[in-house]
């Protein structure tokens, strides 16, 4: 496929502005280059193009630098403006990608399951799940799955993103095939009205993840650059001496409470998408109002409360890390489920101290342990049911 002329002004541009942005000299060449560019195309900022990608692209970017050559936007306010324009647009393209994959009836294959109001589920974090497969504890498997034996073990339609990272396909099916055994094909889904566990093999659930791979990918890097936002929304928080502070191991579980008002309302009108400077167009929320998780009615609002909460530790500079790896972009998404279970295990440090301060804050019962520390904890439950003769339901030996 040919590559257009606009394809090329863009690659340029983009080259143009990662210098600027970065601080970096931009030569007299590439400048003189870039003006050559806007003359040619100056009549797309009147929307004078051929409705496309690429064209919204290039028309933006050429408005913008002009603004920005005249005085009307300083550096930071131009690279402000590219980062809200990349966020909408991969926005975009979620909905699109979305609208255009949506399951239907055959791709769901599930059987409803009744489990005791007693029992207790755990959800397994990917980096646990990974570990497990790569035999990278010294505790066997086995011994993991007779102490958690009166448990259930679900997987995650997120769990299923993973299988896309194996170079063969035999390292896939041997990937699913570990997933089925683990949970016995216990599956908790999504729904409108909130989240089920269902029993469907992790071969039939992996159809709909597939099928909406490109919405996902389009939506983590959408998540990627909102944790960015605390540059351009929060300098104040993004100095060394802020997260220094926020970030002491003594710090306890009461980042949110210990958050005033105003500064609660300004983060989290601004993780849901509002400009800090803007008329906010969401509903504003006292933290008390917030933090009623059992108020909520349906999924879609949940997700939109933890992932808030998440953009606020970002915005707000709360472990952070200095790159965004691939699979922390999941970590909403996997917190979500999380959330909706008794036990959470992670050895992602953290992803350990943000799921706890959203539980301490939303007040729910999920309890968040490493792989190790939940071993002692499943090994004392068993020795305290022996020793007071209340086997039903223990592990045994």
């Amino acid at each position: 496929m040919a590559i257009s002329s606009n394809d090329k002004y863009i690659h340029i541009f983009d080259k143009y502005l990662n210098l600027l942005f970065n601080g970096q000299e931009v030569s007299d060449e590439m400048k003189s280059e870039i003006d050559k560019i806007v003359i040619l195309n100056r009549k797309m900022i009147f929307n004078d193009f051929e409705e496309n990608d690429v064209n919204y692209r290039l028309a933006f970017y050429i408005q913008k630098y002009i603004e920005y050559r005249r005085g009307f936007l300083s550096i930071l306010d131009f690279e402000w403006a590219i980062h809200s324009y990349n966020q909408s647009e991969y926005d975009d393209k979620a909905i699109i990608y979305l609208r255009r994959n949506m399951p239907v009836d055959n791709d769901f294959n599930y059987f409803d399951i009744t489990l005791d109001k007693e029992t207790e589920i755990i959800y397994l974090d990917q980096n646990i799940l990974s570990n497990l497969y790569n035999q990278k504890y010294s505790i066997s498997l086995e011994y993991f799955l007779m102490l958690c034996s009166d448990k259930v073990l679900f997987y995650s339609p997120n769990h299923l993103e993973e299988v896309n990272r194996f170079p063969s396909q035999e390292k896939k099916d041997d990937y699913i095939n570990f997933i089925s055994t683990l949970t016995k094909n216990i599956v908790m889904l999504p729904t409108v009205e909130g989240y089920f566990l269902k029993k469907e093999k992790p071969i039939n659930s992996l159809v709909r993840v597939n099928k909406s791979i490109e919405a996902s990918i389009a939506l983590q890097k959408q998540y990627a650059l909102q944790r960015e936002n605390r540059k351009f929304l929060f300098p104040e928080y993004d100095t060394q001496e802020h997260k220094a502070n926020i970030n002491a191991k003594s710090f306890k579980l009461n980042l949110f409470d210990d958050l005033d008002d105003i500064t609660f309302e300004r983060l989290s009108q601004s993780a849901r998408g509002v400009l800090a400077n803007k008329t906010p167009k969401f509903p504003k929320f006292s933290k008390e109002d917030f933090k009623n998780i059992k108020s909520i009615k349906n999924r879609i609002e949940f997700i939109h409360k933890v992932k808030t909460l998440m953009i606020m530790m970002d915005l707000y500079g709360y472990k952070t890390d200095k790159k965004v790896k691939d699979g922390a972009l999941y970590d909403p998404e996997h917190l979500c489920y999380a959330l909706n279970s008794d036990y959470f295990i992670t050895d992602d440090n953290r992803l350990n101290i943000r799921a706890r301060q959203i539980i301490n804050f939303l007040k729910v019962d999920t309890k968040v342990f490493t792989y190790n520390e939940f071993i002692s904890y499943l090994e004392q439950q068993a020795v305290a049911c022996i020793s007071t003769n209340r086997v039903r339901g223990c592990a045994t030996h």
